[in-house]
């Protein structure tokens, strides 16, 4: 799996700092949600891998500063399922916590991709990774996507509580202090 990593972070350079943090925050949130020790590891490595999928995606796609295409978007939205393609050397071996590459977009109100699960129908993993990925991506900003301050990534997270995020994984994240989370 380093070796996808690495090829991803050539492939879409801002995607290896973000990997990095996402997993790391993941990490703070195993331990806050009372995850047995050896499902520490896979947890971080889903989140590492979570956008895996992206390697199959054009860089003028993931690079272009602007809006996407309705078509440019149908494109991402394969990228969960291209990533569990991608990971099936190690699925096996990251148990439960594969699903949460394959799942990470999907919203707790069901209107996620790429299979509008909803709920408890979407793993313990992706709705963790959903989380702190947004969190991260807010936190650092993107091409097509200014940053926003830590307090006012922490107050979309409650906003969302319900609707894209699951209240219960949002509110754990939100018990670790901000000041922890950027010594990550």
């Amino acid at each position: 799996m380093h070796s996808r990593a690495e090829a991803l972070a050539s492939h879409d350079p801002g995607t290896r700092g973000h990997s990095e943090r996402t997993a790391a925050y993941a990490l703070h949130m195993a331990r806050v949600i009372g995850l047995p020790i050896e499902d520490h590891e896979k947890l971080r490595w889903a989140a590492l891998m979570h956008d895996v999928g992206k390697l199959t995606i054009s860089t003028g796609i993931l690079q272009k500063p602007g809006p996407l295409t309705a078509s440019e978007f149908e494109v991402i939205k394969r990228h969960p399922n291209d990533g569990m393609a991608l990971i099936e050397p190690v699925r096996s071996w990251l148990s439960v916590y594969a699903d949460g590459v394959g799942q990470h977009h999907e919203r707790w109100d069901g209107t996620g991709y790429p299979n509008g699960l909803a709920g408890e129908e979407i793993s313990l993993a992706a709705r963790v990774i959903a989380v702190v990925d947004a969190y991260e991506v807010m936190t650092t900003g993107r091409v097509y996507q200014q940053k926003i301050s830590v307090a006012s990534a922490r107050a979309e997270i409650v906003d969302k509580s319900g609707t894209q995020f699951d209240p219960t994984v949002a509110d754990a994240f939100l018990s670790i202090p901000a000041n922890d989370l950027t010594e990550s």
